[in-house]
């Protein structure tokens, strides 16, 4: 009889515990996973110092033991160099830079960010746009909220066209189909087939200084011949960039821009020093300077 009622007893304390083991573990469990959810955007301004914080730090939940963390981080593809241009805290959740960024030369850059806490894992795309320093200086803001969205008239005049198809892109990419959301792309496309320079300009070629070669970026108000022509710093002409009749435009990207591979126009490579270059179309520009350093 003692052994029987010490058999219940037994039982009924196994029952017990795994009872209260099995609802500890269904009322603690929660997903993890980042509170952005798979995809989400960072903008930072180009030309900003090395350790410079990128945005708000990413938030994940449940909020974890710093010893549960472990925070992986990485490129859209390993032979990018994003995993060098970027780091991240493993604690804070904060990205930040690791060198300057330059807006002509990638002016969006996609990471990836995960959490684990040893049994659960969650990952987050992160595009991160370059501001052109001009943008930031000048530039307004579309406001893509989805309670309220404007276009603000003033985009029309001063903000640069790469500017526009980056906000056209990442409107695009947010969209929930809406018609207020379809109108405003609509209007974007339809700014970005009209618009035009004001201005014929020149402007800093990247890098500077450089070796040997450099990318010449520059507006066109109208269609025209286009040349730049390069000078040393006696006033000798070193080279003839003959780019041909284009139309009005910006060419402001590597795949757009004038392109000096530091040759005279005998293919000889220059010297280093200073030099002058300046731009031919409906009307002659200012010179401007940059310089080769070998």
């Amino acid at each position: 009889m003692k052994r029987q009622v010490l058999n219940q007893k037994i039982s009924m304390l196994i029952f017990i515990a795994l009872f209260f083991m099995y609802n500890i573990h269904a009322m603690g469990y929660v997903p993890l996973e980042f509170v952005e959810g798979d995809t989400t955007t960072r903008e930072i301004a180009e030309n900003t110092p090395a350790g410079t914080n990128i945005g708000e730090p990413l938030k994940y939940s449940p909020k974890l033991p710093d010893s549960c963390l472990g925070v992986s981080f990485s490129g859209p593809d390993f032979r990018d160099a994003d995993p060098d241009v970027f780091e991240i805290d493993s604690v804070t959740g904060q990205l930040t830079t690791k060198t300057v960024l330059d807006y002509h030369n990638k002016p969006v850059h996609t990471v990836k960010v995960g959490v684990s806490d040893g049994s659960q894992t969650d990952s987050i795309m992160v595009t991160i746009n370059v501001l052109s320093d001009e943008t930031v200086a000048f530039a307004p803001t579309i406001k893509s909220d989805r309670t309220a969205s404007v276009l603000e008239p003033a985009l029309f005049k001063i903000l640069d066209i790469e500017e526009l198809q980056v906000h056209l892109q990442r409107l695009s990419a947010d969209s929930d189909g809406s018609l207020k959301d379809q109108r405003e792309i609509a209007m974007l496309k339809a700014l970005l087939a009209s618009m035009h320079p004001d201005k014929t300009m020149l402007l800093a070629n990247y890098p500077n200084p450089f070796n040997p070669e450099t990318w010449i970026p520059y507006r066109l108000a109208k269609s025209a011949h286009t040349q730049i022509t390069i000078y040393d710093a006696s006033g000798t002409v070193v080279r003839h960039l003959e780019l041909g009749h284009q139309s009005a435009g910006y060419y402001m990207s590597r795949s757009r821009a004038a392109y000096w591979d530091g040759r005279n126009d005998f293919g000889e490579c220059v010297a280093s020093g200073i030099y002058f270059y300046q731009l031919q179309a409906d009307t002659v520009s200012p010179l401007r300077k940059m310089i080769i350093l070998k």
